[in-house]
C-alpha cells in the first residue's frame, strides 16, 4: 500500500506598504516565515528560513507585468520582491503597483484606483522534495476600501499563464489594462484563484480582509509521495481597488506570496 508523506512544508514570505498624501508608496520590512506540519496537519515547527547560495531555473524563467499604455494620470511605482533561496526551494514573486489618480466619477466624487499585479513562481532544489502550492496574493489592509476587480487564469496544466484586468476609467480617462504572465512547467496541475476569503490561503498576517485576492498553482495531488513538481511552477493575480481621490493615509497595501511543498 502507498504510504501518505508525513510532514508538509510552507515558506510565506509578506510586506505592508503605506501609501502617501504626496502618492508615494513605501514598503515596510519584509516577514518571513516556515512552518512544517505532520501528516495530521499539526504544527510542529516554526522558523525563519536562512537564506543559501545557488540559483534554479527561476533565474532565467520568464514573467513580467505590463500595462498597455502609459497616460500621464497613471503613476507606475517601483516593484516589490517576494524573494528566498534556501536549501529547500527558490522562491521569487514580484508585485507591480500602479496608481491611477482621477480614474472615474462615483456620483459627484473623483476616484482614484490602485492595481496591484503579482506574478512569479517556486522551483525546488534537486532532492529537496515536491511543490505542491504556490501563488501570490494582495489586498488593502482597511476593509472599507472597495474592491472592484480582480483577475487570475484558470485551467489545468497551463504552460504560460496570462491574466489581464483593466482600470475601471471615465470615458473622458484614457483607458489602461495591465497584464501579468509567467512561463511554467506544465505538470499535472490546475492554476486558479479566489477573491476574498480563501480556505487553506497561507499568510503571516492574522487574517485576509475581505478585499483580498489570491491566486495560485496547485498539484493536482498531495498525499502520496509522488505528488507535486520538481520544477519551475507559478501564477499570477490581479487586484484592482477604488477609494475617493486625495484620501490617504487609509489604504495601505500587503502582499504576500507563498509556497508548499513535501
Amino acid at each position: 500500500m502507498a504510504q501518505e508523506t508525513t510532514t508538509t512544508t510552507e515558506l510565506v514570505v509578506g510586506a505592508q506598504a503605506r501609501l502617501s498624501p504626496n502618492d508615494r508608496l513605501t514598503w515596510g520590512p519584509v516577514n518571513v516565515v516556515q512552518r512544517t506540519y505532520d501528516a495530521n496537519g499539526t504544527l510542529i515547527s516554526e522558523e525563519v528560513p536562512a537564506d543559501v547560495g545557488g540559483v534554479s531555473t527561476l533565474a532565467s524563467g520568464s514573467y513580467a507585468c505590463e500595462a498597455d499604455r502609459y497616460p500621464k494620470s497613471l503613476k507606475v511605482y517601483d516593484q516589490w520582491y517576494a524573494e528566498k533561496n534556501t536549501a529547500d526551494v527558490y522562491f521569487l514573486y514580484m508585485f507591480q503597483p500602479y496608481l491611477y489618480n482621477d480614474a472615474r466619477k462615483v456620483g459627484d466624487a473623483w476616484q482614484d484606483q490602485l492595481e496591484v499585479c503579482g506574478v512569479g513562481g517556486a522551483d525546488m532544489k534537486p532532492d529537496r522534495g515536491r511543490l505542491l502550492r504556490t501563488g501570490p496574493s494582495a489586498t488593502i489592509m482597511r476593509n472599507a476600501t472597495k474592491i472592484i476587480g480582480w483577475k487570475w487564469d484558470v485551467g489545468e496544466d497551463l504552460g504560460n499563464v496570462t491574466a489581464t484586468l483593466g482600470f475601471k476609467v471615465g470615458t473622458e480617462k484614457t483607458p489602461v489594462s495591465v497584464t501579468g504572465s509567467v512561463d511554467i512547467v506544465v505538470s499535472d496541475s490546475r492554476n486558479e484563484g479566489a477573491q476574498g476569503y480563501a480556505e487553506d490561503v497561507n499568510t503571516v498576517s492574522d487574517d485576509w480582509p475581505n478585499n483580498a485576492v489570491h491566486a495560485w498553482w496547485e498539484s493536482a495531488c498531495s498525499a502520496l509521495p509522488w505528488c507535486g513538481s520538481h520544477d519551475y511552477e507559478g501564477a499570477t493575480v490581479h487586484g484592482l481597488w477604488e477609494f475617493r481621490s486625495g484620501r490617504r493615509g487609509y489604504e495601505d497595501l500587503y502582499a504576500e506570496a507563498y509556497a508548499r511543498w513535501h
